[in-house]
């Protein structure tokens, strides 16, 4: 979201109006000026490397899984990097329980977005497995998506194209160990 002069200090203000404690107990924290929550997007090609998790899934205790996704991630976001487009680590659990699935995603970060909960129902769950990109419902999986960003007047993005799709623990660790095409 692009904030301008008058909106920012517009929405700085609803932001400290709205630091108080939450049913449940939950405070919001208000960015400073300085944090990306505020700062807009960029303008060029994206490169989203898509973690889908389950706290429930026993691939997640393979013993290679979480340095077969960190040597994935690292060589994912290098590539994006030479090839000058934005790397964007993105980390989803399918878990019904919120607290379970940001459990499972801390074993994995860190990450730049996040969307956890409401099982195979999650917002982000279903674009990648069965709506924009379908593929298997299963996890882990680890997907790198590439997509063009415009922050003119407007945010537009383009159509996401999948570059990869790896499901399960042998297949992610297999592929952590691949060359990845310089190219991305």
């Amino acid at each position: 979201m692009t904030l301008y002069p008058a909106a920012r200090s517009t929405a700085l203000v609803f932001l400290a109006a709205t630091t108080g404690v939450f049913a449940g107990g939950w405070r919001l924290r208000v960015p400073s000026l300085n944090e990306s929550a505020i700062a807009p997007a960029a303008t060029g090609t994206e490169v989203l490397f898509i973690l889908v998790v389950s706290s429930t899934c026993p691939g997640i205790d393979h013993p290679g899984i979480a340095p077969a996704i960190e040597r994935a991630r690292r060589a994912i976001e290098r590539a994006a990097e030479t090839n000058g487009k934005v790397f964007v680590a993105v980390g989803v659990s399918t878990d019904w329980n919120v607290e379970a699935g940001l459990d499972v995603l801390r074993r994995f970060g860190p990450f730049d977005e996040i969307s956890v909960g409401r099982g195979w129902l999650n917002s982000v769950a279903l674009k990648y497995m069965w709506q924009e990109i379908p593929g298997q419902a299963t996890v882990p999986q680890l997907l790198v998506v590439e997509r063009d960003v415009d922050n003119g007047m407007a945010i537009t993005v383009s159509r996401e194209r999948l570059r990869f799709r790896k499901v399960g623990a042998y297949p992610i660790v297999a592929w952590s160990g691949a060359a990845f095409p310089a190219d991305l």
